[in-house]
């Protein structure tokens, strides 16, 4: 382990190795994106260290490819960094009001209190729009090297900071959903930058909702209500200036039977964009854990939302999402006929017929390694949803077939 130099380390670029302190903590994992010539400084100041290859063995080495997972590592470091940014306490702002003009005006008088010195003016990210923009593109990006690892990331992933997570899912959700929708690749960026920042005036209470076991207090449910308006104000004020963008963030909990807000649109008038990035949302808060509750299953998630079409749901939309993601989409631990459980790799060629990787023996023991299985053989095919086991350590790039690249 060697002291990490000046100049080894990019602001922009992936870092080419695993990153601790002095006493051997991971920092920062290879392929993360460092945001900032301040974050850079602060990690050098503090000794930051790695298992530094020799310079001639690293000469003659083949270059490494990043993976989708690399490239959603740094998207999720590049997202904390931009939000820890944005973040306001929402419980210091006691909405008196449900108009929504007054409201506007007492969140900005409670964000200029908190933006009051210095050290907070100076943290104000500049150029918000472009950064979410870079973000949305690489999450294009992994999304067309394989929708399937993004899609099973979707599914697996239970660590990390959920207003961080839910968003980044989020964005991968509305990619594949509005490419099978058709939109042009311009037309889906502003859907993902929704998808990115939809939620941007609510980060601290969104956080502590996310672990929350009782009742919304009054005040709660007021800003849950209005903070589609208050999201967009706030972007507005950042220098967001694309409609579709800012008309998604404001639209994305109208619901087509008009029982939405923040205007009660109904059917078609809600924006398209808004229609992809709410549903994504239903779906993804759905499939994980809440304090008062576990995780439902992504069958059962898309079993309700099947339900819901042509009420609180876009049907044409329902219909794109189920068919896009098949009944066990990537990610899903199922059980096969055979008594294995194994984890869904790669949609196949039918809704009911994934390629899967066992991970647990029929007699309960998990394996050594994961196995391939095509459950369109009748030996192999799957029984039913099965749940997660916590005794399997889900290793992505294994599962994917990363671990070599």
């Amino acid at each position: 382990m060697r002291q990490i130099p000046p100049g080894t380390l990019e602001v922009g670029k992936p870092i080419p190795f695993d990153c601790y302190d002095a006493a051997g903590t991971l920092l920062l994992r290879k392929g993360n994106l460092l945001d900032s010539e301040k974050q850079l400084e602060s990690l050098l100041s503090r000794g930051l260290f790695a298992e530094i290859p020799d310079a001639k063995a690293e000469a003659t080495a083949p270059a490494r490819t990043l993976s989708p997972f690399d490239l959603v590592d740094g998207c999720k470091s590049r997202l904390i960094a931009m939000l820890n940014q944005l973040r306001i306490d929402s419980a210091a702002i006691i909405p008196q009001t449900e108009d929504v003009a007054s409201l506007k005006a007492e969140y900005r008088h409670n964000a200029a209190q908190r933006c009051a010195t210095e050290e907070a003016k100076n943290a104000m990210p500049e150029g918000l729009s472009a950064r979410v923009v870079e973000i949305a593109r690489v999450i294009q990006r992994i999304c067309q090297m394989d929708a399937d690892a993004a899609l099973g990331h979707v599914h697996l992933s239970t660590d990390g900071r959920y207003t961080a997570m839910h968003p980044l899912h989020c964005g991968i959700l509305s990619e594949i959903i509005g490419l099978a929708l058709g939109l042009g690749q311009g037309e889906r960026i502003p859907v993902i930058c929704a998808a990115l920042t939809a939620n941007v005036a609510i980060l601290n209470l969104q956080e502590r909702l996310h672990k929350q076991d009782n009742a919304l207090t009054e005040n709660q449910r007021k800003l849950l209500r209005l903070h589609p308006a208050l999201s967009r104000e706030m972007l507005i004020e950042l220098g967001v200036h694309d409609e579709a963008w800012l008309a998604a963030v404001l639209h994305h909990h109208e619901r087509y039977d008009c029982s939405g807000y923040a205007d009660g649109l109904v059917g078609e008038a809600i924006p398209i964009a808004a229609r992809i990035v709410g549903l994504t949302d239903i779906y993804d808060a759905m499939i994980k854990p809440r304090g008062y509750r576990t995780p439902v299953a992504s069958k059962e998630a898309l079993r309700d939302i099947f339900l819901k079409r042509g009420g609180k749901v876009d049907e044409a939309m329902a219909k794109t999402l189920i068919k896009e993601f098949g009944i066990y989409p990537p990610g899903s631990f199922v059980k096969l006929k055979n008594g294995e459980v194994a984890i869904v790799f790669k949609r196949g060629k039918s809704a009911t017929t994934p390629l899967v990787r066992s991970v647990v023996a029929p007699r309960g023991a998990p394996l050594e390694r994961p196995l391939r299985r095509d459950t369109s053989e009748a030996g192999y095919a799957v029984l039913d949803i099965a749940p997660p086991d916590p005794m399997v350590k889900v290793d992505f790039r294994q599962l994917w077939d990363y671990a070599r690249a």
